[in-house]
């Protein structure tokens, strides 16, 4: 999952790396400011990705297994066909 982190600074512009000190720091545990993404922003990448991966598994299941695909086939031999 894709995260944004603020680039706000909560207190401090100093360089140390302490939290004291960090620029995202306020004195709580967990105090870094993560803004969640809008749905429709991963939503759709994620569907298209799961789709592309299973189409790409299908295919090298029928490279491995041998299956020849062509236009006269069913429909999974055309999927995993090569």
């Amino acid at each position: 999952m894709l995260l944004a982190i603020s680039t706000y600074p909560k207190m401090g512009t100093g360089t140390s790396k302490t939290r004291s000190q960090s620029p995202f720091w306020d004195g709580r545990l967990g105090a870094l400011e993560i803004a969640m993404p809008a749905f429709a922003a991963w939503f759709p990448p994620l569907i298209v990705g799961v789709t592309m991966t299973i189409f790409g598994t299908l295919k090298l299941y029928g490279l491995y297994r041998g299956i020849v695909g062509g236009r006269d086939k069913t429909v999974m031999q055309r999927a995993c066909g090569t």
